[in-house]
């Protein structure tokens, strides 16, 4: 990893639109493994020297219809690469969210199974879309549906 891979990632997340750019040392943290003073650091220097690098020789003539098709190519395959990079790491988060911590069943003292992490809900009117919601989350993330008979006695 060098400053010039980082500040590609940072143009080419710049380019997408999908973030506030202020956000974006979050993504470098994320990305390139980099504490917060490190991702702050490199972000503000990206920033402060943005103006100059675009319109830098830059292997694509700027002001141009080919030279933005270049530019768009070449910073978008390290963005798509680090989202899909996201995507697949939250699917596997969320899967672990639910096969380790919310199925998980441990039996008292007494010999009564129980589940010792849930997720609860005081508004009656959000438990059913709370529930549906996480039937969802576990679905899409290919997690093992809780089993039906649990050993919780109710």
């Amino acid at each position: 990893m060098n400053k010039n891979e980082i500040f590609e990632y940072l143009d080419a997340l710049r380019e997408s639109g999908e973030i506030n750019m202020y956000d974006g040392s979050k993504y470098l943290m994320n990305m390139f493994g980099l504490n917060r003073n490190e991702a702050r650091g490199y972000l503000i220097e990206w920033m402060q020297t943005y103006a100059e690098r675009m319109h830098s020789d830059k292997g694509y003539e700027i002001g141009t219809k080919e030279g933005y098709d270049a530019f768009i190519e070449k910073r978008n395959g390290p963005l798509r690469q680090s989202f899909g990079e996201m995507d697949d790491e939250l699917k596997e988060c969320v899967k672990e969210f639910f096969e380790k911590y919310l199925h998980r069943r441990e039996e008292s003292d007494g010999g009564r199974m129980f589940a010792p992490i849930y997720v609860s809900c005081c508004r009656s009117l959000m438990v059913q879309p709370l529930g549906e919601l996480l039937n969802k989350m576990r679905i899409l993330s290919g997690a093992e549906p809780e089993p039906k008979d649990n050993g919780i006695e109710e």
